[in-house]
């Protein structure tokens, strides 16, 4: 069954955002980018990483199809994302 996390899909689309923001023609600074979200630059640094998540990891998150474990917080507190999607399997499941 299938039960999509509202919380974990807004911390993707956050990463993502904050990506473009970030890579941008008009790139933006982390700390304009935490300004911009009422946060700090260390919370906007640890949620660029996530836009490098593998693409079934995502995709399980958005269908709802993700481990219990994987919640919004456990992602937001990850100081260091796996580069290997594999590993990114085998630490999420």
């Amino acid at each position: 069954a299938s039960n999509p996390d509202p919380n974990l899909i807004k911390t993707l689309l956050d990463a993502r955002r904050r990506y473009r923001s970030y890579t941008g023609d008009a790139a933006t600074t982390l700390s304009q980018i935490a300004s911009n979200d009422d946060t700090d630059a260390a919370d906007v640094s640890r949620s660029l990483q996530l836009a490098f998540l593998a693409p079934d990891l995502i995709g399980a998150i958005l269908d709802g199809r993700q481990l219990s474990e994987l919640t919004a917080t456990k992602l937001k507190r990850l100081e260091k994302l796996p580069l290997l999607w594999e590993d990114q399997r085998a630490l999420f499941g």
